[in-house]
């Protein structure tokens, strides 16, 4: 076909036209699915590397009970692509050399307020009774039952409550709002430092309750079985709701309430009896709760073994007690000692019970308590596994996330921490910790130990020079004799170095800069002397620090006027057998019931119309009385405890017919015109807690 020169040139720009729309149209699809969508804009040029991480000849504890003595842990997109003795690394991937270091699950805590807004209690003051709830709105009719409160629609990233929490080892956390008796839905936070969309690791996480009623201003309940009684009442409510209610209103409360049933159930108690408490509500309605304590559980480990629930403990231990005024140590009763004492192996205590646990930072004065009660706990008789159990594994258990967190395993988040070694030993340190992919530089891991006494040339003048105090944070020490030493300082930064110091007769600072080498460790470089002149100066390490060289000066007591020797003494730790009933002066431990008592020639009141019998014989058994009669003994292969009562009179124990004794957080529920839904039984607990009190 003859084409003129104007249509063939036309012709052929459409078809470039064409190929040019075809290419940009294939790029465009090739490059969206590259990358991940999202619904947040960037404010510049996007930058989404797909960077892979390998670490490196770590000893990597993927979990608490195994254990890769040398292995590599590859991360992709904040999730781990592989963990194990014999992963390739791919080309392009950034490593990091672990050698003598390991890494550990980052640590998880599910009872905090992270990222919470604060609760602003209410103002005190009488302002009449308030019958009805205040808030406004299709809700329920008590304002301390908040069910509708979703933790996901508050939370906030802190950026100082999350450093805080990652300086300690911790990388994800559960929160919720701590307000009322029914909470609301909690949030499953990491801790990273990224927009709050990024962070949540799942939204609705658990239901949380409690028997405190928060910020209500309503006077209904005023005592603990009111609460209880309003928490059963909401259950009968809510099934009612769902189940006959013909729609004729519209509860938000209720709605809500349902929603959250299917969650974990997570019911904060403030002591032991009241855990028993929670038990029996949960029992009623079918709910087996998730108990956070309050560390007393151990006075009580039967009862709290027999709920068959699982418990979030905290590490809030008594301190130690000022007795050196004695007006001040009378104030402290035998029971607080007691529980000073012992209140350190409540954590052992379930551990050798066989009752799971997590760990939790709630209830600490300050945070920085954390490692060291951690490790009193294991000096107490908790295991390390078991400590590493509970503050990983078992909390991502309870939150149905053990595949998703908590461990390092293939296409789990990759949250974990690298340390100098063992992290329950008192001398490790943790590096770094990876929040979802996310790296936290907490101590240069490469710092060099400068730690030592070297002989210092600066110019053509020698000095001693010691090096002292930890490895991140080193003080330096420089001296003509040992009556002679200059005010000196010292700064670090990975190999570069920086000395200041000035005796008293130069009159100005000599200021040295330099570089560290290593094998053997030495120290060079340049510096000024006061007048302004430049030398060169080196430090040449000598000997290790001994402990005379590191031992604090103490003051001597002029009053110590003999010497004392000392003798090594080992400490003994309580346990659940050194418990006493009731918890107070002149308790016993517990008794054996299942032993046999036999009473001998004894004078029996039976209260009834057999009237007095003299001179019986009296059988005891598994706490009851089997028989009363003349001659008695114990039954075959059965050893009985004989008691001589020879002069003596046996008769019922008295009853008092009105008590409060072991009623707890109120007797009386006056709010209301009518209560009678409320249960004195509620306050007391279990019938065995009623035997022991």
């Amino acid at each position: 076909i003859h084409l003129s020169v104007p249509l063939w040139r036309d012709f052929y720009n459409k078809i470039i036209t064409m190929k040019s729309f075809l290419f940009f149209a294939f790029s465009f699809l090739s490059f969206s699915f590259s990358f991940s969508q999202e619904t947040f804009q960037t404010n510049g040029a996007p930058d989404k590397r797909h960077v892979f991480y390998a670490f490196t000849n770590a000893k990597i504890v993927s979990d608490y009970q195994t254990i890769i003595e040398k292995g590599t842990l590859l991360i992709k997109d904040g999730i781990i692509v592989a963990v194990g003795d014999q992963v390739s690394v791919p080309q392009g991937a950034v490593i990091y050399d672990l050698k003598g270091k390991s890494i550990y699950p980052s640590l998880i805590d599910i009872y905090t307020t992270y990222g919470m807004p604060e609760i602003k209690k209410s103002e005190h003051g009488y302002r009449g009774p308030q019958m009805e709830s205040n808030i406004k709105g299709a809700y329920g009719w008590n304002q301390a039952i908040k069910p509708e409160t979703e933790a996901d629609k508050l939370f906030v990233k802190d950026a100082k409550s999350s450093d805080e929490m990652r300086k300690l080892g911790f990388g994800s956390v559960l929160t919720f709002r701590r307000d009322g008796i029914a909470r609301g839905s909690a949030v499953f936070v990491s801790l990273a430092d990224a927009k709050e969309n990024e962070t949540i690791l799942k939204d609705k996480a658990a239901a949380m309750y409690s028997f405190d009623k928060g910020t209500s201003t309503q006077d209904y309940p005023s005592s603990l079985m009111g609460t209880i009684a309003l928490l059963r009442q909401t259950y009968y409510d809510a099934h009612w709701y769902e189940k006959d209610n013909t729609k004729t209103e519209i509860n938000i409360s209720l709605e809500a309430w349902n929603k959250i049933q299917s969650l974990p159930q997570i019911f904060e108690v403030s002591d032991k009896l009241s855990a028993l408490r929670a038990d029996k509500i949960g029992d009623e309605f079918k709910k087996q709760y998730i108990i956070k304590g309050n560390g007393d559980e151990y006075l009580r480990m039967d009862d709290i073994k027999a709920t068959n629930a699982r418990f979030i403990l905290p590490l809030n231990f008594p301190t130690t007690f000022d007795v050196e005024d004695p007006y001040d140590a009378g104030i402290v009763s035998y029971s607080e000692l007691k529980n000073w004492e012992m209140a350190p192996m409540n954590t052992s205590a379930f551990e050798k019970q066989f009752i799971p646990f997590a760990i939790t930072t709630d209830g600490l004065k300050d945070k920085k308590e954390f490692w060291k009660n951690l490790r009193k706990a294991i000096e107490y008789g908790m295991s390390e596994k078991q400590a590493l159990k509970s503050l990983t594994f078992t909390p991502a258990e309870m939150l149905g996330m053990q595949d998703e967190i908590g461990s390092l395993k293939k296409e789990m988040v990759a949250s974990f921490i690298i340390t100098s070694g063992n992290i329950f030993d008192e001398k490790n340190s943790i590096y770094e910790n990876w929040v979802q992919g996310k790296q936290y530089v907490l101590k240069d891991m490469n710092a060099v130990d400068l730690r030592g006494k070297y002989s210092l040339g600066v110019g053509n003048k020698n000095y001693s020079m010691k090096i002292s105090g930890e490895v991140e944070k080193p003080q330096i020490e420089i001296s003509i004799t040992d009556s002679v030493k200059a005010d000196a300082s010292l700064s670090v930064a990975g190999k570069l170095v920086s000395v200041n110091f000035s005796f008293k007769k130069d009159g100005g600072v000599t200021r040295l800069s330099g570089t560290v080498t290593e094998n053997p460790l030495a120290m060079k470089g340049k510096g000024q002397l006061p007048n302004g002149d430049w030398i060169e100066w080196n430090a040449t390490f000598k000997t290790v620090l001994t402990p005379k060289d590191t031992a604090k000066k103490e003051t001597k007591d002029i009053r110590d006027t003999t010497k004392i020797k000392k003798e090594e003494v080992k400490k003994v730790y309580p346990t659940l057998d050194d418990v006493i009933y009731p918890f107070t002066a002149y308790g016993q431990k517990k008794q054996d019931l299942s032993e046999a008592i036999l009473i001998k020639n004894v004078t029996v009141w039976t209260n009834e119309s057999d009237g007095i019998l003299k001179n019986k014989d009296v059988m005891i058994s598994d706490g009851k009385i089997i028989r009363i009669g003349d001659n008695l003994s114990a039954p075959e292969n059965v050893k009985a405890k004989i008691i001589d009562g020879t002069g003596k009179q046996l008769t019922a124990g008295i009853i008092d017919e009105h008590s409060h004794i072991a009623i707890a957080q109120n007797v009386n529920e006056g709010t209301q015109a009518s209560s009678a839904e409320v249960r004195i039984g509620d306050e007391i607990g279990r019938a065995s807690c009623r035997e022991r009190v």
